[in-house]
């Protein structure tokens, strides 16, 4: 699996996965009691070489109401208004790309919409 500029982890069971994501690429990663307890671990054993944002669920808010914000937060703190080197790529894992409407795409300016193994890689525009 190639890794993308950022990963963005929906699956409340991704655990100690984690360790080698957060190695490679930014990660922002939903809340539950497994993924907290390996960001806790993550962040002892990667210290300051570790980019880790956790993601919270709002009350009775659904999965992919969660991958929309999280999108556009990753689009707020990652993208050209933000960095001099911002993100092109996001792995979203633990869901699958129907989430994504047509404005929503183009709104983030996205091209390219690919479902994997594991959930679906978007690309923006250049």
């Amino acid at each position: 699996m190639a890794i993308a500029d950022i990963a963005l982890v929906l699956d409340s069971d991704f655990g100690e996965r984690v360790i080698a994501l957060a190695k490679k690429t930014p990660v922002w990663i939903i809340s539950s009691e497994l993924n907290d307890s390996a960001v806790e671990k993550t962040r002892l054993l990667l210290h300051e070489a570790v980019s880790i944002t956790t993601v919270l669920v709002r009350n009775a808010e659904s999965l992919g109401d969660v991958c929309l914000r999280a999108l556009y937060d990753i689009d707020e703190h990652h993208g050209v208004d933000s960095t001099s080197t911002p993100y092109r790529e996001v792995l979203v894992f633990g869901l699958s790309p129907e989430v994504l409407t047509p404005e929503i795409i183009n709104d983030l300016g996205f091209h390219s919409v690919d479902k994997t193994d594991f959930g679906f890689k978007i690309i923006k525009r250049n």
